[in-house]
């Protein structure tokens, strides 16, 4: 995760909303996709390991299915131009597989 603040130092300030990450590049916005996806999935396995199973079995590793996740995310994005990429991702975790709380 610290390696994903260094190299995407828009994100890292905290001022990026939806609508500029929706203009970056695709594989910049599958990187961010991927790196906050595994550090909410890493944060669920300390309060509930059915939260990380969700998360994991719902994103999963299989390319396709990455690229039909990240379509279904970004296209929520779009829907909500003024709000945080990570913020976007969480609520679309929580919705998917439950709140992070124990």
């Amino acid at each position: 995760m610290l390696l994903a603040v260094f190299c995407t130092p828009a994100y890292a300030d905290g001022k990026v909303r939806t609508k500029e990450f929706l203009e970056f590049e695709y594989s910049s916005q599958d990187y961010f996709i991927k790196v906050t996806i595994n550090a909410a999935t890493v944060i669920a396995t300390q309060i509930r390991r059915d939260l990380a199973l969700c998360i994991a079995d719902w994103y999963t590793d299989d390319p396709k299915t990455v690229k039909q996740r990240n379509g279904e995310i970004l296209k929520i994005m779009k829907g909500v131009p003024e709000s945080y990429p990570s913020a976007v991702l969480i609520a679309i975790l929580q919705k998917k597989c439950g709140k992070f709380t124990p």
